[in-house]
């Protein structure tokens, strides 16, 4: 189990990035499940209605994954209810590719703060090289918005049984 030690602010816009804390190592051949739990908040400042993060996982070349992660919306994903209130799901898989944009704010109103979580659920095959599984972050959004995964957060993660 990986824990956040402090929050993280999500810098860039364009790359993910890694939540220092919320990885785990494999070996070669192994299979893993793990899951997630990203306590997230969107500072909007006053300055944009614009806002968000994305999710993506990080890991050995030779590794496939697949999952899903689910919070709350709405943003550019599959909603489940309603706008700021609603839940929103996104498929994961591919290495290091983007999620759709939980926690952001398309409804037209101006929030100074949103508060939220992510639930990132997943299972990766390694190939023939050891390395690190990395959960992965990144903000969306205006200059002024301030995107942080917070303290706390945690992965859980479970070796499958060959």
């Amino acid at each position: 189990m990986g824990k956040v030690a402090a929050d993280i602010t999500a810098t860039s816009t364009t790359n993910l990035q890694a939540i220092t804390g919320l990885s785990f190592p494999v070996n070669p051949d192994e299979v893993w499940e793990f899951d997630a739990y990203c306590q997230c908040q969107i500072l909007f400042g006053g300055k944009s209605t614009s806002g968000g993060l994305k999710f993506g996982v990080g890991g050995p070349v030779s590794m496939t994954v697949g999952g899903h992660a689910i919070g709350m919306g709405p943003g550019s994903l599959v909603q489940i209810g309603g706008p700021l209130d609603g839940l929103a799901y996104s498929y994961i898989t591919a290495l290091s590719t983007p999620t759709g944009t939980f926690l952001g704010n398309s409804s037209g109103t101006n929030p100074s703060t949103l508060n939220g979580y992510v639930h990132v659920h997943c299972e990766v095959a390694n190939g023939a090289n050891s390395g690190t599984v990395q959960l992965l972050v990144e903000a969306t959004g205006l200059s002024g918005v301030t995107s942080i995964v917070q303290a706390n957060s945690q992965i859980l993660a479970r070796k499958q049984l060959p």
